[in-house]
């Protein structure tokens, strides 16, 4: 089991701009401060990217920016004003 752990990532405003129009949803997309809500898809994908950088790109670095890709998707869908689907809540 992973100890608590901070992970910041950051993500081109191109990448959040291009994932809006792929989703349908209209600008601007507010992201919502989601406290104390995991995203095990969304942490998965992160931790990758994470491992992936701190080994120096060993897959080439087409790995982290697909991975990234897949964390703005369900950014957007999912953790934004536009999110359809509901989160479920883990205390903390």
């Amino acid at each position: 089991m992973r100890n608590d752990a901070d992970l910041l990532l950051s993500l081109p405003q191109a990448l959040l701009d291009s994932t809006v129009v792929d989703t349908g949803a209209a600008f601007p997309v507010e992201l919502r401060n989601r406290h104390q809500i995991r995203d095990s898809e969304m942490e998965t994908l992160c931790w990758a990217i994470q491992r992936e950088v701190k080994a120096g790109y060993p897959s080439g670095p087409r790995l982290p920016r697909w991975a990234c890709v897949g964390v703005a998707s369900p950014l957007v869908t999912r953790h934004s004003a536009v999110g359809t689907r509901s989160m479920h809540r883990t205390e903390f």
